[in-house]
């Protein structure tokens, strides 16, 4: 694929596009059953393959994911899996989204309160640490 590709179209194109001609290129080759090796021009990769039934599968699958903008848009989208079901949740079960998200609020809050409790009593104790140190060092004094 990058032997035949022009450089530029590369550089300059779009992944999405670049993704589209690759699954071309796959797909003419099974369809010529040629994949020439890298080093070895008289080796053919494909002189392996094991029956035309799987090879066609191969093929449709090509086609029908490259007829479908929405496949390569997924495949290549930069968000995870996690972000595009909070994505899909929240467009589809709008007042459900909108119960979580309360949920999770409320939760983050009860934990800052629970941290900054842990935070202001251990300040506490270093406070009354050194106080009873102070007070035990003036009692000691002659």
């Amino acid at each position: 694929f990058l032997e035949v590709t022009d450089k530029g179209e590369l550089d300059m194109g779009e992944v999405k596009d670049i993704v589209r001609n690759l699954l071309l290129f796959i797909q003419q080759s099974l369809k010529e059953k040629t994949c020439k090796h890298y080093f070895i021009e008289s080796v053919n990769l494909f002189d392996c393959l094991l029956n035309q039934n799987e090879v066609d599968i191969c093929i449709n699958i090509i086609e029908s994911s490259v007829k479908r903008q929405t496949v390569l848009s997924s495949l290549l989208s930069r968000n995870s899996r996690t972000v595009m079901t909070i994505t899909n949740c929240r467009n589809n079960n709008t007042i459900l989204y909108v119960f979580f998200v309360f949920i999770v609020l409320v939760l983050n809050m009860a934990a800052m309160c629970g941290g900054a409790f842990v935070y202001i009593t251990g300040i506490f104790f270093i406070l009354s640490q050194v106080l009873s140190f102070l007070y035990a060092s003036l009692i000691l004094v002659p």
